[in-house]
């Protein structure tokens, strides 16, 4: 009769357990030094090994040579105990013995009787965290001193649901998620024996669909062989087609899409996933996992360990990710993140699919910061080459015509003057009630103002005519009005504000607005501003842009 791979490949000694080689040894020692505890619990993901573990362990207490750190197999207890069919070892299943009276039945009524033939009386319960409040309740006082011919084995994939005082009382051990590594050596030694002819990329494209569980594996490992049929090679096309997974070309061309910003090409594989009823979402996880390979060939290069491909499929991946820079790949990736999480809670996976990928394919380009830094040193020697033209003479100036009512009261005696060191405090400090009031807007504006006076009861603010935009800010009916009650509070009476605007003296650009010409015609500098929305603030000329060493 046929046995299921995962059944007829099942550990037999601990030697034989994958990926969990710091419990197989604590257990052994303590078998050997004779320091075992009267209760375990085995924590982990499913098909990691806890029961195994738990009937490995029983074995070996029970086995007529022992205790000892590897049971014989031979025995009539270990061969019991592989057949299921051992009467001192009890193996339970809390799914379906739930309640306090299954728990009375089966296990606290038989305490008082002896082991029947073996050395002791084990209990084994699986996916213990499945028991009732009561039935856990009726267990305490056994588990804390129970006799000593009893051990009780719990396994559980959800250790947090087991109440603390059941966890005070036991011995935990938290099993890992087996390497994928592992799980395809393990299967390789099973295909051997068994005669399937299988490649190697084809059993490591099974145990990563496995993710972290062995038996999971064997189980895809099996439904592959039976797609193929009694003695036909397993290649990778078969695994892919049989357990139905995304193939390697698919995410390539996902990405190469998403590199030439194809957007049809991108919604077309979209579509034909979906006809062919793929999971979206775990496309979406796969193609997460192809990005974090494009960035782990663009850091390290070629990489068994980081990256267990083949030959073919390592140099498809590099030639991919020198389309790339890293921060594209990086931004990709959160980006897949956050896609991947919007589509577990999507009405409409496939629409969100596509309007995200859609998205990620016109994401703005990055420049590489080693191409940045040399345009910023280039613009920073054109800027040391500008030669500012002579100041402008005073008999090339126009004659200035000068409004009565826009021009700011000049002092005339220190008697008459509120522009003097007292003015220029009380200006301080309207400031600094604006700061106080987060009137941010304001004070920026105020701050680019070339001069700012109290003339009787006005308040001037003057702007040079590059800076004209800041007017039309303090002018605002709602700013204007916090100005003025603010000026009021701090100087102590009304005050008007009045905004003007000086007029071009001098029909020769002066040095600085050379400077800045210069730099807002410069199509690196436009670049910059367009690409980080921002605008240019000040022009620091080289010489003073870093201090002379002394």
């Amino acid at each position: 009769m046929h046995q299921v791979i995962a059944r007829k490949w099942r550990p037999q000694r601990f030697e034989d357990l994958v990926g969990q080689e710091a419990i197989a040894r604590t257990l052994q020692n303590a078998l050997r030094y004779r320091r075992w505890h009267h209760a375990y619990i085995f924590a982990g993901p499913r098909g990691v090994g806890k029961t195994t573990t738990a009937r490995l362990f029983a074995k070996a207490l029970n086995c007529v040579q022992g205790p000892t750190p590897e049971p014989c197999n031979e025995c009539p207890p270990c061969r019991e105990i592989v057949q299921g069919n051992a009467l001192d070892v009890l193996e339970i299943d809390a799914a379906s013995h739930t309640g306090v009276d299954n728990v009375r039945q089966v296990i606290l009524d038989t305490l008082a009787l002896g082991p029947a033939r073996d050395r002791y009386r084990i209990f084994i319960i699986d996916e213990c965290h499945q028991l009732s409040t009561s039935a856990f309740n009726a267990l305490l006082k056994t588990l804390e001193e129970p006799p000593p011919h009893v051990l009780f084995l719990m396994a559980t994939t959800e250790l947090h649901k087991v109440p603390a005082t059941i966890l005070s009382r036991c011995q935990i051990f938290e099993f890992r998620l087996i390497p994928e590594g592992k799980i395809a050596e393990r299967l390789r030694q099973i295909a051997d024996a068994e005669g399937i002819a299988i490649s190697d990329s084809a059993l490591r494209r099974i145990a990563r669909a496995g993710q972290g569980s062995l038996r999971d594996a064997q189980s895809l490992l099996e439904q592959a062989v039976s797609f193929a049929g009694p003695g036909e090679p397993i290649s990778d096309e078969v695994v892919t087609a049989a357990l139905g997974l995304i193939g390697t070309e698919t995410l390539l061309t996902a990405a190469e899409a998403i590199a030439d910003r194809d957007g049809a090409r991108l919604l077309r594989l979209i579509q034909e996933l979906s006809e062919r009823g793929y999971d979206l979402r775990h496309f979406c996880r796969d193609l997460m996992a192809h990005f974090r390979n494009l960035l782990v060939a663009k850091v390290i290069g070629r990489d068994r360990e980081l990256l267990p491909l083949s030959d073919g499929e390592m140099d498809q991946l590099l030639a991919q990710a020198r389309r790339f820079q890293e921060e594209e790949i990086v931004r990709a990736f959160r980006a897949l993140t956050e896609l991947e999480q919007n589509l577990r809670y999507a009405s409409e996976p496939r629409f969100s699919l596509e309007v995200g990928l859609l998205r990620l394919a016109h994401l703005e380009r990055v420049r590489p910061l080693a191409q940045v830094i040399r345009s910023l040193e280039e613009l920073e020697r054109r800027l040391a080459h500008l030669t500012p033209s002579p100041p402008a003479t005073e008999m090339a100036m126009p004659p200035r015509a000068e409004s009565t009512q826009d021009a700011p009261l000049r002092p005339q005696t220190p008697s008459s003057t509120e522009s003097s060191d007292a003015a220029r405090t009380e200006v301080e400090r309207l400031k600094e009630e604006l700061r106080e009031r987060g009137k941010m807007l304001i004070l920026g504006a105020l701050d680019k103002a070339k001069a700012i006076e109290i003339a009787g009861e006005a308040l001037r603010v003057t702007f040079p005519p590059h800076l004209a935009v800041h007017r039309e800010t303090l002018l605002d009916r709602t700013n204007k009005q916090v100005i003025e009650a603010v000026a009021r509070q701090v100087i102590g009476r009304p005050l008007t504000l009045q905004v003007r605007v000086e007029e071009d003296r001098a029909r020769t650009p002066s040095p600085d607005q050379q400077a800045r010409a210069v730099v807002e015609a410069d199509p690196i500098v436009k670049a910059f501003v367009k690409t980080f929305k921002g605008e240019i603030v000040e022009i620091v000329p080289p010489e003073k842009a870093m201090p002379e060493e002394p």
